[in-house]
């Protein structure tokens, strides 16, 4: 306990006394005649700024140091046994638990005891039937989407989770308002036979709403506040989107894959790589060096970003918990987001995974002439050829 005395000594006492509580007499008379004094050294801000400069590049230079060191520390942090696939995917399991704990999965969700499933039908064309779904998740939480029936074949379908990207929406995978860079892929999808589903990520669109421009960073900032992540939520309402999928008759539960665009290229990833049920994806337009990207644009994808990430999971180890499920990697050469040189080197370091399983027709890289676009002719034939 510390008491504070108006006596003048300048020196402060120490008095002891009997149940051996300390308390310090201070003189205040010392520190009043200080205030009375007006500080004479001055200097403008400006003059001292070096001395911060000097010590931000320190701080930045050893922070680039160990973010160059992380990829070599992931090399020998994810080792599992190439002995025989089935050997393989059992050594998997616990990378996979690694992976979900990192960005904090489960999220702490509780599920709605209400769940019925919510369905308004948008129309139809030739090709297929449209509804859209909401599929409930938690209490007062939905997982949102459309959902496409072929009008052609016979069911039960294939199921394709196709995702969108960052500012993008089902409605723009499922071609009810044309754009260039979604090349149609609902359609292109219906047209093979697959029934389609393409569920909603959280994205400000350009539509003018109450939504905030970067929500996607908002919201992340939140749960990670509570131990969670908007990729572990995301994640969890989609696999419980597929989980009422795969009670619908018109769904083959055993031919199940997801593709997705940009940011949907990173969730397909992650979603083939937790997901048993998932037999393939597709990712486009995502695959790169996780550290050149965050470099290059270090205030954009905050949201991929969780503690001690890089040290441990980057696309190649992602991928090395999908291997051996079909993998299929998409990149525009000239797309100017995720530049095709990281591309490049991620694919060739991703597909070690299946070499040494000797299953290097499992994972496919595809460049075509394009930019930050689907592009999907190449990966269809793929997928038409596997079905036979």
């Amino acid at each position: 306990m510390v008491v504070y005395s108006d006596k003048k000594e300048a020196i402060p006492n120490l008095v002891s006394i009997d149940y051996n509580l300390e308390i310090y007499y201070y003189s205040r008379g010392l520190a009043d005649a200080m205030l009375e004094e007006e500080i004479r050294v001055k200097e403008p801000l400006e003059s001292s700024e070096a001395y911060r400069v000097v010590h931000y590049r320190q701080l930045e230079s050893w922070l680039n140091l160990e973010l160059e060191a992380a990829e070599s520390k992931r090399t020998r942090y994810f080792q599992p046994d190439y002995k025989d696939t089935q050997t393989y995917i059992r050594s998997l399991t616990s990378y996979r638990d690694k992976l979900l704990d990192t960005v904090g999965y489960p999220p702490l969700l509780l599920q709605s005891a209400n769940m019925h499933v919510r369905e308004e039908f948008i129309g139809e064309d030739p090709y297929c039937r449209m509804s859209r779904l909401f599929i409930p998740v938690a209490d007062g939480m939905e997982c949102y989407g459309i959902f496409m029936t072929p009008k052609q074949g016979v069911a039960p379908f294939p199921l394709m989770m196709v995702i969108h990207g960052g500012g993008g929406a089902p409605e723009l995978v499922c071609n009810l308002e044309k754009t260039s860079n979604y090349a149609e892929a609902g359609k292109k999808f219906i047209q093979e036979g697959y029934a389609v589903f393409a569920p909603l990520l959280i994205f400000k669109t350009e539509i003018e709403s109450e939504i905030p421009n970067r929500v996607h960073y908002i919201l992340d900032q939140k749960a990670k506040l509570i131990g969670t992540s908007l990729v572990a939520i995301q994640l969890w309402k989609l696999q419980q989107g597929l989980s009422y999928l795969l009670t619908k008759p018109e769904i083959d539960k055993n031919k199940v894959g997801v593709a997705g665009l940009s940011y949907g290229g990173f969730y397909s990833l992650l979603l083939a790589a937790i997901e048993p049920r998932i037999g393939w994806c597709i990712s486009s337009c995502y695959l790169n060096q996780r550290e050149a990207v965050n470099r290059n644009r270090p205030d954009e994808f905050m949201d991929w970003n969780w503690q001690g990430a890089l040290l441990l999971f980057s696309d190649v180890e992602i991928i090395g918990l999908i291997c051996p499920k079909t993998c299929i990697i998409e990149v525009g050469c000239q797309d100017d987001l995720f530049l095709i040189d990281g591309a490049r080197i991620v694919a060739e370091q991703a597909s070690k995974h299946y070499e040494r399983l000797q299953l290097e027709d499992q994972f496919h890289y595809i460049e075509f002439e394009g930019g930050h676009e689907f592009n999907l002719k190449q990966a269809i034939e793929i997928m038409r050829d596997e079905w036979k």
